[in-house]
């Protein structure tokens, strides 16, 4: 009873922190649509072309509202400006967020015959959206002129965005010879896999680290001034880096030219093969020696470069993509030992089968 929360100030004006929902908030929706094509090739093989997109509508957004008037900025009409002090922040969240999905996708398939079987797809996919996590902070809310203009202008490629992916898989059977007792030994129960996965590059927003009095602070994206937008160079990850003359901060007080997302990362590609053999025990026991080769080739993948600007790892990558996708677990992310990314990695088993 001696550890007491400091009292609440009920009487205006308020001067702490408040989360509110606006008065009529409902529930999001998203309307989802596909048709698909399929064409049999043959007797194993079948192709396949859809299309599938998604819109969805009344997502939530969360925004910082602040009462400006002390600093000479326009009043949040949403607020009442006389109940909350200079120092006040209100986190509104309300239904302003939207997303669409459009996507072409292509699959091959193959079944098991003569020993091969294989899948191959492709997709072209475009996601957009002027909000990708729910939450946002520090950017101009109602009150400021053209608010209602910046929200267009943030519909833009969503931070998940990836256009083009193309995955393949396949398993052989390696055919024995059946006429030699030792031959038949030798090369009898081998098989080999492979999974090949290419993809482009996911969005890139570059944020300034400079903090202005009206607390917009890394929120606000930069000033383009055109030029590259990478530059190369053999001392880093990749071998380039976001170009820091092709940017500036902007003006205090205001987001910067550059568009949300406009920028690319690093896209990535890797070959996944393993080689199997079963060795029969019995009719219903086997064991099975398996050798898996991930990133078979050592491909470099890296993750999305540094996008606080300016600050000396500017537009570096920092992190292989298998550890920039997170730790897993309790931090949060994916395990980079189960992920694409990482550098070659070798696995040997035996598994008993009965």
């Amino acid at each position: 009873d001696q550890i007491q929360p400091a009292p609440f100030n009920q009487d205006p004006p308020y001067s702490a922190t408040f989360r509110v929902m606006e008065r009529n908030l409902q529930l999001p929706y998203t309307v989802q649509y596909n048709v698909a094509l399929e064409k049999q090739l043959g007797a194993n093989q079948i192709l396949t072309v859809s299309y599938a997109g998604a819109n969805a509508s009344r997502l939530l957004r969360t925004e910082i509202l602040r009462n400006r008037s002390a600093l000479g900025e326009p009043v949040i009409p949403v607020i009442n400006p006389a109940l909350f002090a200079p120092t006040a922040t209100v986190f509104l969240t309300r239904n302003a967020s939207e997303s669409a999905y459009n996507s072409l996708q292509a699959q091959f398939q193959r079944r098991m015959a003569g020993g091969l079987q294989v899948m191959a797809s492709y997709t072209w996919a475009k996601a957009v959206d002027n909000m990708s996590d729910e939450a946002t902070g520090g950017l101009p809310v109602d009150g400021i002129p053209g608010y209602n203009v910046m929200l267009d202008t943030e519909f833009a490629p969503a931070n998940f965005d990836i256009r083009h992916v193309f995955t393949s898989a396949i398993t052989w059977q390696a055919p024995h010879v059946r006429n030699h007792p030792l031959l038949r030994a030798l090369t009898r129960g081998w098989a080999v896999d492979g999974i090949l996965r290419v993809r482009t590059g996911f969005p890139v927003s570059v944020i300034t680290q400079a903090v202005d009095p009206l607390n917009f602070g890394s929120n606000r994206r930069v000033d383009y001034l055109g030029g590259p937008n990478w530059a190369d160079d053999s001392n880093v990850a990749g071998g380039r880096r976001l170009n820091p003359a092709a940017f500036r901060v902007p003006d205090r007080g205001r987001q910067g030219t550059l568009g949300r997302n406009a920028l690319r990362g690093f896209g990535a590609g890797q070959l996944d093969v393993a080689a199997r053999r079963d060795f029969l025990l019995t009719e219903r026991l086997r064991f099975q020696f398996r050798g898996e080769f991930f990133n078979a080739f050592n491909s470099p993948n890296f993750g999305l470069p540094g996008s606080s600007f300016p600050s000396p790892m500017f537009g570096i990558a920092t992190q292989m993509l298998g550890r920039s996708l997170g730790g897993g677990g309790t931090s949060g992310g994916l395990n980079p030992l189960y992920q694409v990314g990482g550098p070659r990695s070798i696995q040997l088993s035996l598994r008993l089968h009965f």
